[in-house]
Order: C-alpha cells, then structure tokens, then sequence
C-alpha cells in the first residue's frame, strides 16, 4: 500500500507508479506489469494464474472496455508508465482530495 498526497482518480495509481520507481524496486515490489482496477472490483481465485500466463505476450497497454470511460482500467507494461513519464506528470494534482473543479482547473477544462 503506497500512500500518496494526490489524487488524480483515473491518474493517481498510474502517477505513483511512474513516480515511485525507486521506493517500489527498494520495497521489492517494482514489476514488469501492472493491473489497475477499480477498488470495488474483486476477482477470482484463477485471477493470478490467468494474468501470468496473458502478461508475458503483452507489449503494450492493454485496455479491458474499448467504451469511455475506461477509469484506466487495464493492463500496463512497467515500460509504458514510464515512456509517458511527462503526460502523467501533468496530471498530477498537489491536493489530496481536489473537488471536481479544482481538477478541472488543474487539467486545464
């Protein structure tokens, strides 16, 4: 459990990832893929064995909904996150819980 003073909702999990390589590969927990979800979401006990047998042949981001909002929700390469570096950067808010439209402000809408 990373805890961090943003929260971008869609973005949050994806920037801390990108952003805390180093505190990640310290705590031996730094991977070659991620899986973001929605935390009301649960799966099921062939869940982990399904995603190593999926995640050796994935190249690129993988979606789960080709339908907006997708929420990020989906399967990323380590390497991803970190090409898009700069992009999640701007998304980034300095406000714990920002209202909707201090997150407009800070996207720029």
């Amino acid at each position: 459990n990373l805890q961090v003073q943003h929260n971008e909702f869609d973005f949050t999990a994806l920037i801390a990832a990108a952003e805390h390589q180093a505190l990640l590969r310290e705590a031996g927990i730094l991977k070659k893929f991620w899986f973001f979800t929605h935390d009301t979401a649960s799966v099921g006990p062939n869940f982990i064995p399904k995603m190593s047998e999926l995640c050796p042949t994935i190249t690129v981001t993988r979606p789960l909904t080709t339908q907006f909002p997708s929420m990020s929700i989906g399967i990323y390469p380590n390497s991803v996150l970190l090409d898009h570096f700069e992009y999640l950067m701007t998304q980034k808010s300095q406000i714990a819980h920002p209202t909707l439209e201090q997150r407009n402000v800070i996207k720029g809408n």
